[in-house]
Order: structure tokens, then C-alpha cells, then sequence
């Protein structure tokens, strides 16, 4: 039995046991309104250097989790098509784009510095928002011609640049974190992300990390959310050549919709006795970095999943 089935299942028994709550958003898509069952301050660790957390108590389509955080957090893409899931068509607008969210908040500069150092490069003006503008930048010739072009300071341009950089050349940083929240723009999103921030400490050649997620509607999205994030720690890891440590998962709302509630009952019926899966980084990737994972080089083994259930998506 994999231990990542236990915590489900014995989570989604607390659940269970609330009482229903009236919520102002979302709505099922007919326009019924939703009630759910939830439970605060959930938080789970994983040793990854033990055991992968992929559940069985029903299919995890792994592939499919790691495509959606490598379209994230290595393409830090909006394109819905780039995607190549349907999850999020619900939220894009008419060419299939979730402006502001996800990918474009993952693809902000981050400064670290405002002098040179080696391995930085110039943050222009126009790549920062407004409200983190102040007047002390710098004229200095950096565009094309020697053209001068005004420069906030110097540093990365991604967070997840930022990441790669400091788990090999700061590793003690207590600063190694990469958000989606932004307080001047999250409510004027098509959606605001509920799995929103990790934070990465490295001890002893080892990688530990944790997600804050801020919301989750947990028959549908728990298993699938700690799988993927599992795996962006592996490929951080193995990018910076370091061993997996502890994967910690701290959900702020974990709830259990109305419409779910026979799907959750009959999950929380179901027997954990199976294998426990393997899961593998491919020898493809040796001597190649995080620019270069595809779900293809994640290798699953031993993996007996019980049958899928579906669900109806609230919006």
C-alpha cells in the first residue's frame, strides 16, 4: 500500500464527517449554486527518496500531471492548445489564452541585484509591472546599436530561472521560492491559482521543497496536484545534482463538493491493498537539464491503479 492512498483516504474521511457550507463561487454549470464539505490546514510530507507519491485508489494520469507543470513552469505558458489537456478551456478567453494567470506569472523577471554580477542579466523597465517601478533605474547601453535602455536591475528572467540558478550557486539561500500570487492583480483573473507558491531549501545534498496550495477540490485534484509537484522537485533535483528529499504539501481548504459526494463515498469504501508504484527518471536525461524533460522521461513501474471515477467540473 502506498502511503500516499492512506492520507487520501483517511483526509477524505475527516471531510466527510463536516457539515455542509454555503460558498459564494463557483457555481455548478447548469447555475445551481455549491455547498461543500472541507477541512482546513491540511499538510502532508513525502520522502521522495523513498517513495513516489502516486496513488492507486484510482488512476493518476502522471504524463498528463507533469505536462501541465512543465507547461508552467518550464514553457510558463497560457496557451490552453500548448497545454494539450482540457482542464482549463473552462477559464480561457477566445483564443484559448488564461491571460495573467499560471505561465505569466511564473515568466516574471525576478531582480536580485542592482549591480552586475556574473551569470545575471539586465531587467528592463518594461519587463516589470508598474507598482514595483520606482525612479532609481539605470540608462546603460544594452540594446541593439549600444542603444541605451533603461535597466530596474539585474537578475533573472523567469522565477523558475531564479530557481535553477540558486539551488547551484546559493544553495543555503532561505529565499528560493517561486509564487503565482500577485495582491495588485489575482482578483481582476480569469482565475486565481490554488496551487500557487513552492519554496526550496537544500541541506546535506539533498532538495527538500513545499507547495502551498490555497484551495483544493480534493476528489479531483489532491492526487493529481501532489503527483506533478512531486515530480518538478525530482526534475529541480536532478537539474542541480542533488538528491530528492522531503516533499511537504500544505493545502489551506481542502473540500469535497456536493455533487461529489457518492464518488467520495465510494472511495472512501475501497480496499488499499496493492503495489506500491515505482517511478523512475529516465537514462535519457543523464548529463541533460530541466530544459530538457518531457513527460516521456518519467518510467512507471509496478502500477495496478483501481478503476477511474468521473466528476462534474464546477466553474
Amino acid at each position: 500500500m502506498a502511503r500516499i492512498d492512506k492520507i487520501f483516504q483517511d483526509t477524505l474521511s475527516l471531510i466527510l464527517s463536516k457539515p455542509f457550507e454555503a460558498v459564494q463561487r463557483p457555481k455548478w454549470q447548469d447555475g445551481e449554486k455549491v455547498e461543500v464539505k472541507r477541512v482546513i490546514a491540511v499538510c502532508n510530507n513525502y520522502d521522495l527518496s523513498r517513495e513516489f507519491p502516486l496513488a492507486s485508489i484510482r488512476p493518476v494520469n502522471l504524463k498528463g500531471c507533469i505536462r501541465e507543470v512543465l507547461w508552467l513552469h518550464q514553457k510558463r505558458s497560457v496557451d490552453t492548445a500548448e497545454l494539450g489537456l482540457k482542464i482549463w478551456d473552462a477559464w480561457a478567453d477566445d483564443k484559448g489564452l488564461i491571460r495573467g494567470c499560471y505561465g505569466d506569472m511564473v515568466n516574471r523577471p525576478v531582480i536580485i541585484s542592482r549591480e552586475y554580477r556574473e551569470g545575471l542579466v539586465p531587467i528592463h523597465l518594461d519587463q516589470c509591472v508598474p507598482e514595483l517601478v520606482k525612479d532609481d533605474f539605470y540608462d546603460i547601453p544594452c540594446g541593439p546599436g549600444n542603444q541605451k535602455q533603461r535597466v530596474v536591475g539585474y537578475g533573472f528572467p523567469s522565477q523558475t530561472d531564479f530557481v535553477l540558478w540558486s539551488l547551484k550557486n546559493d544553495p543555503s539561500s532561505r529565499r528560493i521560492l517561486s509564487s503565482m500570487f500577485c495582491p495588485v492583480t489575482s482578483a481582476l483573473k480569469p482565475l486565481e491559482e490554488c496551487a500557487f507558491q513552492i519554496n526550496l531549501s537544500v541541506q546535506d545534498g539533498r532538495l527538500d521543497m513545499t507547495l502551498y496550495q490555497r484551495s483544493c477540490d480534493f476528489i479531483t485534484a489532491f492526487l493529481w496536484n501532489t503527483a506533478q509537484y512531486a515530480a518538478l522537485q525530482l526534475m529541480f533535483a536532478h537539474d542541480a545534482g542533488l538528491k530528492p528529499g522531503i516533499f511537504t504539501h500544505f493545502i489551506q481548504d481542502c473540500h469535497i463538493y456536493d455533487r461529489h459526494i457518492k464518488q467520495a463515498e465510494e472511495l472512501a469504501r475501497r480496499p488499499l491493498f496493492f503495489p506500491i508504484p515505482q517511478v523512475t527518471i529516465s537514462e535519457r536525461m543523464q548529463d541533460k537539464g530541466f530544459y530538457d524533460f518531457t513527460p516521456e522521461d518519467f518510467e512507471v513501474w509496478n502500477y495496478e491503479p483501481l478503476p477511474q471515477i468521473k466528476f462534474e467540473v464546477a466553474v
